[in-house]
């Protein structure tokens, strides 16, 4: 029985490559801007700005245990101004997007613009412009709805919902409160095939839920979706800090694949304490196989480790780093 459970355990042995991007603190900024219509002129009164922090080249399906990049949403006034403090990580890839989608005439209207941040992370207490331009969508759809747990009930907001509708493809991230809201271009066509999935990835790891539907312009489409959750999960979980002074690292990015790929396949994100959650999926009855590279070392103060890990279907296994500075 030992024998079988150490074949098992060398089947599914994993690689955690480890980058940290982030230092150990945490900032609020100030987003603020203008809704005008294509001309870039005339105010839009009224609108719903839906601003968030993103990492950039970061999977929107990142996992995270209380990784503070939540939605918020505000109203433009009378002269299509927004305001709005958002909480953000100290780390120097991220991005302040600003998205407005007004489904309540024909045509539709949509708008995103963002700020990157390359290099050095914002400055805390500082007041940063993002403003949006609207275009109409001659040949758009919007499809809103919540994810919630399926046993419990509870918004569902750690995910996205990805989106595939005819020529593109377009993730979704989840409202604090598990809402989400997409504009669909469906180009040269009046009606089309959409797919809708639903992703979650976080300390309770959901299956996968998939909607196919048939769509039309100018309408608006609701679907919620129920997530069940994952039986007989195994996770990899630890705590990230620092090897001098001993104190956790927030913010700090996790990455699995294959082994023997650079392909990642889930990106997760150490919290407030420096505690991250990677579940293991099961198939075959084992752990797939992990591991995780970057093109990102050079922004890092810290150098990459890698560890092995094994495990059993099922198993939780920890496993901490002690980061060395460069």
């Amino acid at each position: 029985m030992v024998k079988k459970y150490i074949l098992l355990s060398l089947c599914v042995g994993a690689i955690l490559f480890f980058l940290i991007i982030g230092l150990a603190e945490a900032g609020t900024a100030t987003v603020r801007g203008k809704v005008t219509e294509s001309n870039g002129t005339t105010p839009v009164a009224g609108a719903q700005v839906m601003i968030r922090v993103k990492g950039v080249e970061i999977d929107s399906a990142s996992c995270n245990v209380d990784f503070p990049w939540k939605t918020k949403i505000v109203k433009t006034d009378t002269k299509g101004n927004y305001q709005a403090n958002i909480l953000f990580p100290n780390i120097v890839q991220i991005a302040f997007e600003a998205e407005v989608i007004i489904a309540n005439s024909v045509p539709f209207k949509k708008g995103r613009a963002e700020l990157r941040f390359y290099g050095k992370p914002p400055v805390n207490n500082a007041s940063y412009r993002v403003d949006v331009r609207l275009t109409a969508c001659n040949k758009c759809v919007v499809v809103q709805g919540d994810v919630s747990d399926q046993e419990t009930g509870v918004a569902v907001n750690l995910g996205t919902l990805y989106i595939m509708a005819p020529g593109s493809g377009q993730y979704i991230p989840l409202h604090s409160d598990g809402h989400y809201k997409a504009c669909i271009d469906l180009g040269s066509s009046s009606t089309g095939n959409v797919t809708l999935l639903a992703l979650a990835r976080s300390q309770v790891d959901y299956n996968d839920k998939e909607i196919k539907t048939s769509v039309t312009k100018g309408k608006v489409y609701t679907y919620d979706f129920a997530l069940q959750r994952v039986k007989n999960t195994g996770y990899i979980r630890g705590t990230v800090i620092d090897a001098n002074t001993g104190k956790p690292i927030p913010y700090a990015l996790v990455r699995r694949s294959d082994i023997g790929t650079t392909a990642a396949l889930t990106y997760c994100v150490t919290d407030s304490l420096g505690r991250y959650s990677i579940p293991a999926y099961i198939t075959g009855g084992s752990i797939v196989t992990t591991g995780a590279h970057t093109d990102f070392d050079a922004l890092s103060p810290y150098y990459r480790q890698v560890k092995r890990v094994s495990a059993r279907t099922g198993d939780v296994v920890r496993v901490d780093f002690e980061m060395i500075r460069k």
